[in-house]
């Protein structure tokens, strides 16, 4: 069964293990589209329908680490070629599966005036022709607990956001969530996006129990879907989908810390239900925010 337009979309969350250092981002890349492809048939078997999307963790399949931010950062070609054979593979599974992919990758701004090249942590969706229809650079870069990514990487600038068989779905990165501002253009006006994505590589360290309070928030304060994407493993886990609207009735659907895929049909008529019950998005469409957030 075909995808009704703008009516429901189905979305697989992504939860891989962490690359482990034995592993090469390629063979990382190939195992996670193992997954993908896995559930994809199961799906489609049971459901007889396709996944839409599916949205990697934060920099994956390159994984999350100081020794990948060392190795991985695109200054040789070598490491360039890695990149781009990452960017091929999935480009070719996204027309196999008739998909989009929502993935992560380190991108690089080259500047004009300086011999030296600034690198981001960025976050690529390509869509069901291989066409990259979106690419976002995070722009709340974390330092804290287990995060020492300012050492490697400059922060975005600019949101991004796509559509997506109807449905406007935006993109942030981990910590970006702690910014209302982001999530707040996102969700209102010109972006109104329905959906917001974040993967992210959220390790238990002092601040993982703030993930729940905050992914909940955003989604209702923004009446929006809130796709929050995570590595698996004993110190990762809990990739999560969170509606619109949540109360005892309401709740997210939440993995543990195993490796899999948590697939979900979101429908606009929940979004439509939501705003016509509660003030939150009326009042986001009223108001006016800026769209350059550094």
């Amino acid at each position: 069964m075909e995808n009704q337009h703008g009516k429901y979309l189905t979305i697989g969350a992504v939860q891989p293990a962490l690359r482990p250092s034995h592993l090469s981002p390629i063979e990382a890349a190939k195992h996670v589209v193992h997954l993908m492809k896995e559930v994809a048939s199961k799906h489609d078997k049971c459901k007889h329908k396709k996944i839409d999307l599916f949205i990697l963790p934060e920099l994956c399949p390159l994984g999350y680490s100081e020794d990948t931010f060392e190795k991985f950062l695109p200054r040789d070609k070598s490491v360039m070629e890695t990149l781009e054979s990452i960017d091929q593979l999935l480009q070719s599974s996204a027309k196999e599966l008739d998909c989009y992919i929502c993935y992560g990758t380190i991108g690089t701004i080259h500047r004009t005036n300086e011999n030296n090249d600034e690198y981001t942590i960025r976050q690529n969706v390509i869509d069901n022709t291989g066409n990259l229809v979106c690419s976002y650079d995070k722009i709340h870069l974390c330092n804290y607990g287990d995060c020492a990514e300012t050492r490697f990487f400059t922060p975005g600038n600019k949101p991004c956001a796509f559509q997506c068989h109807g449905f406007k779905i935006g993109v942030i990165i981990c910590a970006d969530m702690r910014s209302p501002s982001l999530t707040r253009v996102l969700a209102g006006k010109p972006y109104t996006c329905d959906v917001i994505l974040q993967p992210a590589a959220f390790s238990r360290d002092i601040s993982f129990r703030t993930w729940k309070s905050f992914r909940e928030t955003r989604a209702v304060e923004n009446s929006v879907y809130f796709v929050a994407v995570n590595y698996a493993g004993d110190y990762y886990g809990n990739t999560s989908i969170v509606g619109p609207w949540v109360d005892e009735g309401h709740e997210p659907e939440v993995m543990g810390r195993e490796e899999g895929i948590l697939v979900k049909e979101i429908r606009k008529e929940v979004l439509h239900q939501v705003w016509q019950k509660f003030p939150y998005h009326r009042q986001l469409m009223s108001e006016e925010w800026p769209i350059n957030l550094r």
